[in-house]
């Protein structure tokens, strides 16, 4: 395996000279059994002895008897080397061959600190060892000090740190930060010397279920038991690293992509066999892998633990309990990390309010309707500049969960800023906000709704709420309480991208909506396909029938403009009629 970061501290055989030490009066003898100096010696926390040249204890303070479990009786006149036995983190040194000279030396000689006294009660102590000459007048050198430094609270207290931060504490594996590091060193090995490795990243399927439904006590305990599992299946040059979560990686070191891949599904063969009881309970365990090799391609440990979790979740998508492996320009692995990228954007624009509201103006065909309308968008303002589509971020938001919070960020601003803009809401018919599948089924979406119109005094019947079509089908007895909850408040509602499913014509009796928005994949060709223009008609007859307004999107040419307005379309979105623009631009 790859040498390890030399986590010692200074090797104890290292030796720190200091010049320039002070010097002992005349009159300090090599004895101090008679000195004013053995009052002050003795109430130090250090130990304190005292050599002559050849050696020999002449002195011993009480700490100096506690650190070496032997009485002073015993010590004085005793060699050193028969009372002090010493032990480095090196064992192969002679350290009577380095403690010599200090005893020689005029200077002052501190040790290393990572030295174990040995005792001879069996108990050991990390200890720093310093040497301090004895100079009388003359320069002459008449014996040393030798203090002995009990550091072992402090040895202690590092290991424990040392542990903290490279185990991870619920299964005993590798941390994640210690991964890597390890991870780092391979990557540089690798483009050094041409070694392949592999990095297998393990995703735990399902866990969230036996947590939230056991508890995190039983969840943890199957964390131990997966750790146990996969410590059977690598070589002692691997890492198995607990990353976090039910998140696990592990680092098959000169590995080629043929060996790494039977690992890995025999990672998948190991935990589909675990099963784990609890109690009455038993729960199978299975996971997706996500397998990743390393070259010259790549450059560092973040990279590679970026594509192996993007290949693992390659892996849950296509069914769970398998593997992918991320090859060169892997598409799939590539799509979902331009999906993260935009996941991390998204997220900053919610902090930072870097979201921006447009409108695309919604016109009449059949009245000389007054005041505006239309629909309410939303855009994301990049760090250099460039405005974003719902195109570009809205997927990720999708997949990812965070269309709730989308959501309520433009219901939120938009009835901020019309309730701070009198003048634009005297001018409003009526505005349309989307709202996703995932805010559709949640409860909380009415209140949420009923307070912002509360807080931003704007009128309920100038603002409507869009939800597709699909959406409301997949969800329908949710998007039906939604509906006629915000009509309860006063609100229009609408469905969205109708048409798209022609099936779904048997369900617009259960959605009471106030208009239908008919699908611009229709309209857009209407006036060159002789299909699409029946499609169109038929929604729209339909919408007539049972009381909506219809509404046609997607009208990008005068020649369609015309054909929905003979067909007898309330409504009219696009380009031919206006491109999206900032909320309030129209009023300038």
């Amino acid at each position: 395996m790859i040498d390890q970061r030399d986590r010692s501290l200074k090797q104890d055989q290292d030796l720190e000279t200091l010049p320039n030490e002070p010097q002992i009066e005349e009159g300090a003898s090599v004895s101090l059994a008679s000195s004013a100096w053995v009052h002050v010696v003795d109430a130090v926390s250090d130990g304190v002895v005292g050599l002559d040249a050849d050696a020999r204890l002449t002195y011993v303070n009480r700490v100096a008897e506690r650190l070496l479990a032997i009485s002073s009786l015993e010590l004085l006149g005793s060699s050193l080397w028969d009372v002090l036995l010493l032990q480095g983190a090196n064992q192969n040194h002679d350290l009577v061959s380095l403690l010599k000279p200090a005893l020689s030396s005029s200077h002052r000689i501190r040790m290393g600190t990572d030295m174990t006294l040995c005792r001879r009660d069996g108990i050991p102590l990390a200890v720093e060892c310093l040497f301090l000459p004895l100079i009388n007048k003359e320069g002459q050198q008449q014996g040393r000090f030798l203090i002995l430094r009990d550091k072992t609270d402090s040895h202690q207290w590092s290991h424990q740190l040392r542990l903290a931060t490279t185990q991870d504490s619920l299964t005993g594996l590798v941390s994640r930060r210690e991964f890597e590091l390890r991870l780092q060193q391979a990557v540089a090995l690798c483009r050094q010397q041409s070694i392949n490795h592999v990095v297998c990243y393990i995703d735990l399927d399902q866990f969230k279920v036996i947590n939230d439904t056991c508890g995190h006590e039983v969840g943890d305990a199957l964390l131990q038991r997966v750790g146990q599992s996969l410590r059977t299946l690598i070589r002692q040059r691997d890492t198995l690293a607990r990353l976090g979560g039910d998140e696990f990686a592990i680092l098959l070191w000169q590995c080629q992509q043929d060996a790494g891949r039977r690992v890995g599904e025999q990672i998948l063969r190991t935990l589909e066999s675990l099963r784990f009881t609890w109690g009455e309970q038993r729960f199978q365990v299975t996971a997706s892998v996500g397998m990743v090799v390393l070259d010259q391609s790549i450059s560092t440990a973040a990279e590679v633990l970026s594509l192996a979790d993007s290949a693992c979740y390659v892996a849950k998508d296509t069914g769970r309990n398998r593997m992918h492996v991320a090859g060169r320009d892997d598409q799939t692995v590539q799509r979902r990390q331009d999906e993260m990228q935009w996941v991390s954007r998204l997220t900053q624009a919610l902090e930072q309010d870097a979201l921006q509201l447009y409108q695309q103006t919604i016109a009449p065909l059949q009245t000389s309707d007054e005041g505006m309308h239309y629909e309410v968008l939303v855009r994301l303002r990049g760090e250099d500049g460039v405005i974003y589509p719902p195109g570009a971020f809205m997927p990720a938001a999708e997949r990812y969960g965070m269309m709730v919070q989308l959501d309520r960020w433009v219901i939120q601003r938009t009835l901020a800023w019309l309730g701070h803009h009198p003048e634009h809401l005297a001018k409003l018919k009526l505005c349309t906000i989307n709202l996703s599948g995932a805010s559709i089924n949640q409860p909380e979406t009415l209140g949420f709704i009923a307070t912002c119109f509360e807080q931003n005094a704007v009128p309920a019947h100038k603002v409507g709420f869009e939800v597709t079509e699909t959406m409301a089908i997949s969800n329908l007895s949710h998007a039906r309480q939604l509906i006629t909850g915000l009509q309860a408040l006063g609100c229009v509602t609408a469905l969205d991208d109708f048409g798209a499913g022609m099936s779904s014509l048997a369900y617009l009796r259960a959605l009471p909506v106030d208009i239908l928005k008919i699908d611009g994949s229709f309209v857009r060709n209407m006036a060159r396909d002789a299909m699409d223009y029946a499609l169109v008609k038929a929604i729209h007859d339909i919408g007539h029938m049972t009381g909506k307004v219809t509404v046609a999107e997607f009208c990008e040419d005068a020649e369609t403009f015309c054909a929905l307005q003979d067909l007898g379309v309330d409504f009219v979105q696009g380009y031919h009629i206006a491109r999206p623009c900032p909320l309030g631009m129209s009023l300038t």
